[in-house]
């Protein structure tokens, strides 16, 4: 029996010889270790009865071997351990789950880093668009009150890579305004359509509305075998929105042709001035005001007389703060006779007054000239009578 017992006597400290099967997870004993010594359980922990540990703080497990984390969650006051599949790597103390973000992948102009979830409980979400804000304590989506990561004009992450926008914001990273309107009976006029769905394209879309059938000019760069420019075919394009929502309900309208002083001196003219009264490009005269409005009525229902510099492009609706909530209007644009109407009145009229000056005058000549052969006649025939008076007294 002696071969079953270690030769000697030694001082040593014992373990339980326990594995943990990966596949099921349970713990399994292993051989015995035969020999004399002292039981010892880890981290400092006391062996208290056989096979039996009790741990100091921070540890737990059958041999105090398995870390213990403790973390406070604002504002409930609850405890919890590591969170969204955090791992407890020593006593209060996580390891968070982290990766690559692919937002970049999805969105142009993303950036790229880490994403994931960070904080002493692995609480906190991380956005690679957004940014840490260190005094963050009224976020639910970080309770570990250790900060939080923000997003663009006032949104919150509130997962990783996702973005919570406020309203009047909208996109992977609240940058994107949002624009809309309510068509009432006046705006529908001016739509000039009974189509339902174009009435809500405007509601949801009211910077960009567009019309059927109006084209955007552009132009086809023509190259050569070389590779170098040629010229540039003129083509129609596709319908271009007409305008753009650049704030909460604020739209910026597209404008084609505006007042350009620089452009317009270099070519001589001067609104001011009234140099270039006679031609009316934009970039002289700015927006056309009809000076008969009072007398006639020169406009489409869905045009409108231009309120800014703009000569030819688009407005629409106005807020409180004077800026554009909508572009569904067409700047009115003159022909030629509409534009030179004053022009063309007072030369019709000082025509017209001329012209009947002249037709007195020449009537009058006409009429004296009648006269003045009348009297003629007359004294041919009284010289006529009285030779023959003369003639019948000899």
């Amino acid at each position: 029996l002696l071969e079953f017992f270690d030769s000697g006597r030694h001082v040593r400290a014992n373990y339980n010889n326990l594995t943990r099967d990966q596949n099921t997870g349970d713990w399994v004993y292993g051989e015995v270790t035969r020999g004399e010594g002292v039981f010892m359980c880890a981290n400092q922990g006391s062996c208290v009865a056989p096979d039996e540990c009790t741990c100091t703080d921070g540890w737990s497990g059958f041999d105090c071997t398995v870390p213990v984390c403790r973390h406070l969650q604002q504002p409930s006051g609850a405890i919890t351990g590591c969170l969204y599949g955090g791992q407890c790597v020593a006593p209060d103390k996580c390891e968070c789950v982290t990766t690559e973000s692919i937002l970049w992948t999805k969105h142009q102009g993303a950036p790229r880093g880490t994403t994931g979830f960070a904080g002493s409980d692995c609480s906190m979400p991380m956005c690679t668009q957004g940014f840490y804000d260190p005094f963050c304590t009224d976020l639910p989506e970080a309770p570990g009150g250790e900060g939080c990561y923000r997003c663009a004009n006032g949104g919150n992450c509130t997962a990783p890579d996702t973005c919570t926008c406020p309203s009047g914001w909208t996109g992977y990273d609240c940058r994107t305004p949002v624009c809309e309107a309510v068509a009432d009976s006046l705006t529908r006029v001016q739509l000039n359509t009974i189509d339902e769905e174009r009435v809500h394209a405007f509601e949801v879309n009211p910077c960009g509305e567009d019309r059927p059938g109006e084209l955007t000019p552009g132009y086809e760069i023509i190259r050569n075998d070389d590779g170098e420019e040629v010229w540039a075919q003129p083509i129609a394009q596709a319908r271009a929105p007409r305008g753009e929502c650049v704030l909460p309900n604020e739209c910026t309208c597209l404008c084609h042709e505006s007042y350009n002083p620089h452009i317009c001196h270099a070519n001589g003219g001067d609104s001011s001035s009234g140099t270039s009264y006679f031609t009316y490009e934009g970039e002289c005269q700015g927006s056309w005001q009809d000076p008969l409005w009072k007398h006639r009525d020169v406009l489409e229902v869905f045009e409108v007389f231009g309120s800014r510099d703009c000569f030819r492009g688009y407005e629409g609706h106005l807020n409180q703060m004077d800026r554009f909530t909508s572009c569904h209007l067409s700047i009115a644009s003159p022909v030629w006779y509409e534009y030179l109407s004053i022009f063309l009145i007072i030369t019709s009229t000082i025509s017209t007054f001329l012209l009947l000056i002249v037709y007195c005058y020449v009537r009058q000549k006409i009429q004296h000239q009648r006269r003045q052969a009348k009297i003629r006649r007359r004294q041919a025939l009284r010289e006529l009578h009285e030779s023959k008076e003369a003639e019948a007294a000899r």
